[in-house]
């Protein structure tokens, strides 16, 4: 798996891991589990998007740049940093460039 990942966990059970490295388009969450454990996301996405993967955020028009595909030219959000993680928040940094 690319990037550096964070494992999100409730009750020591993990629920989901958060993927943020400076090789990835943008951060993004991926498996996120339900409570029985199940798979409730894909990563890769489908052949025909390949960059829906588990959980982002992105928009396809932000000051002209697409922030949304990864087809050639897109931007890409950039992990600074957390500022805080525990176990009911986590504050990130991001720079959309």
């Amino acid at each position: 798996m690319p990037g550096d990942v964070l494992e999100l966990r409730l009750d020591g059970q993990l629920f989901g891991s958060y993927h943020h490295g400076p090789d990835l388009a943008r951060p993004y969450l991926a498996p996120l589990l339900d409570g029985a454990g199940r798979q409730v996301t894909c990563d890769p996405g489908p052949p025909d998007h390949p960059h829906h993967r588990g959980v982002w955020i992105g928009h396809r028009d932000v000051g002209g740049v697409d922030h949304w595909t990864e087809f050639a030219g897109h931007g890409r959000i950039a992990h600074l940093g957390f500022d805080e993680v525990g176990p009911a928040v986590i504050r990130e940094r991001l720079e959309w460039l």
